[in-house]
């Protein structure tokens, strides 16, 4: 009985964290609003399912392991981006030579806390039988599932399929930026809270490359920009189906800030508007009122800013990578 309550915690909190991922746009457009039954198909259930769980629960250098979800997803209809390219899906776009996907595996194959690594895609055979990613058929690591109709969904069904009790690093396969020094920066500072959301601040961005159009939030201590990272540890979790109600509220507002902030109630909303509260502060008081313990992570890389949502996103990442 405890170990189902356990579980079952563990499933609501992954689903209201990466709701408030996708609802406050700290995840690129389109990755929450993918077309597909709202249901997880294990690419291979002898590999990921509950009898194999236990042989995960360390990396490969004896640390605890965590579990790596790479999310996949495309849009409905023709994805721009990857129109502009000639391919199918998002993620198979190359960039300095190799698909944005790869690059992100690559980077966390090279993690050794990485024990496993989950690819979330509605078209998991034909994503993992893509030639860019025949490497990946050797890698025991890496596997293919299919994602549901939203990131909260998705993520949701993988857990209870999985029962595993390892902490759960998220990111996406446009993350074409992200090292392995920076997924283990973010993963060290991920200990101290159940729920970690990765940022950079405007100044970090602009002293390593510039000025860089990005969405950005504003605080009292400085400008923020999502860095399309998110952790989830599930000690001690607390009770989460009302934030989880919450945020599935808040989905048709994800796109209007000043909307989100208002769910809050006015105070919150007239303190984050008048920049009285400070990056941490703001992140700890929405998690107290979602009965969260959450934290931002302010992540000393300006790159971990930037994905590829567009054409000029593209061009500046691909300059980083050849540089």
């Amino acid at each position: 009985m405890a170990s189902s309550c356990y579980f079952r915690k563990k499933m609501e909190l992954a689903a209201q964290a990466c709701d408030i991922l996708g609802d406050l746009r700290i995840w690129p457009e389109g990755f929450c609003n993918i077309s597909a039954p709202d249901v997880i198909t294990m690419a291979s259930t002898d590999s990921v399912g509950h009898e194999a769980a236990e042989q995960f629960g360390k990396g490969a250098d004896g640390r605890m392991g965590w579990t790596a979800i790479v999310l996949a997803g495309r849009r409905p209809g023709v994805d721009p981006l990857a129109a502009h390219f000639g391919v199918e899906a998002k993620a198979l776009i190359p960039i300095a030579g190799e698909a944005m996907v790869s690059r992100v595996l690559h980077s966390l194959c090279d993690v050794p806390e990485m024990s496993r690594i989950v690819v979330l895609t509605q078209d998991s055979e034909e994503l993992s039988a893509a030639p860019e990613l025949e490497w990946t058929r050797t890698q025991d690591r890496i596997h293919f599932m299919r994602s549901g109709k939203t990131i909260s969904g998705s993520v949701l069904e993988f857990l209870r399929q999985d029962r595993n009790t390892q902490p759960v690093f998220l990111t996406t396969a446009d993350n074409v930026l992200l090292t392995p020094e920076i997924a283990r920066y973010f993963c060290d500072a991920a200990q101290a809270a159940q729920l970690s959301i990765g940022l950079v601040s405007r100044q970090q961005l602009e002293r390593d490359f510039g000025e860089s159009q990005r969405t950005w939030w504003h605080f009292r201590d400085g400008d923020f920009s999502g860095a399309n990272l998110f952790a989830l540890r599930v000690d001690n979790a607390d009770e989460v189906t009302e934030a989880l109600q919450f945020w599935e509220k808040i989905e048709q507002d994800r796109k209007k800030v000043w909307k989100i902030a208002a769910r809050f109630g006015p105070l919150l909303m007239l303190r984050v508007v008048l920049r009285r509260l400070s990056l941490a502060r703001a992140v700890q008081e929405a998690g107290r009122r979602l009965h969260v313990d959450a934290q931002a992570v302010e992540l000393p890389f300006g790159r971990a800013a930037i994905d590829v949502d567009k054409l000029s996103d593209h061009v500046m990442a691909e300059k980083i990578l050849q540089s």
